[in-house]
């Protein structure tokens, strides 16, 4: 066996190559990561930027069709209303009244200028009045037909009326004119 020779008084001044080599990439890694984190930051920054055009150009098509809905209906169901508001219900009261009399009373009127029909709860003295005033009204050349919805007698009044309900409902014909409703 050979001796060792032991010397605990020199230094001994070996090259870390790994430990250098170590701090070298963690360097690399460190300068690599805040690149990125440059990079990120710069993406969020431009990401914030679009998002923020996106949403004010948003805004911006809102109220240009909030604007286009105020000056156009928002669909048919809304022009349809606005034309049946402008109708009047003069011409189907006009031909209610060439052939009323003085035997029925009114007692609740439903009136439809669009779907072109008046619903009436009615009071006569008896039911004879009631027939005559409808067969009356179902004369009239702007009436389409009636229908005598329902007909009781009230039994606990002693002039014992007649209460029914009628609905009546008018031709189609847009030129109807209520001067020309003949009187019975």
């Amino acid at each position: 066996m050979s001796l060792l020779n032991l010397d605990f008084h020199r230094i001994s001044k070996p090259t870390p190559w790994i430990g250098l080599i170590l701090v070298a990439l963690g360097v690399v890694a460190m300068l690599w990561v805040m690149t990125q984190q440059d990079v990120v930051a710069q993406y969020k920054e431009q990401v914030e930027t679009q998002e923020s055009q996106l949403k004010w150009k948003k805004q911006q098509l809102a109220e240009r069709q909030k604007e286009e809905q105020k000056e156009t209906p928002v669909n048919e169901k809304v022009a349809i209303i606005r034309r049946a508001q402008q109708q009047s219900a003069l011409p189907a009261l006009k031909l209610l009244e060439a052939s009323w009399s003085r035997d029925i009373a009114v007692l609740r009127m439903d009136l439809s200028p669009v779907d072109r029909n008046v619903k009436l709860d009615i009071e006569s003295r008896d039911a004879g009045d009631l027939l005559s005033w409808i067969d009356r009204v179902n004369r009239q050349p702007g009436i389409a037909r009636v229908v005598l919805a329902r007909q009781q007698v009230k039994a606990a009044d002693p002039f014992k009326p007649t209460q029914a309900g009628v609905e009546i409902y008018l031709r189609k014909d847009p030129q109807l004119d209520p001067r020309k409703v003949t009187k019975p």
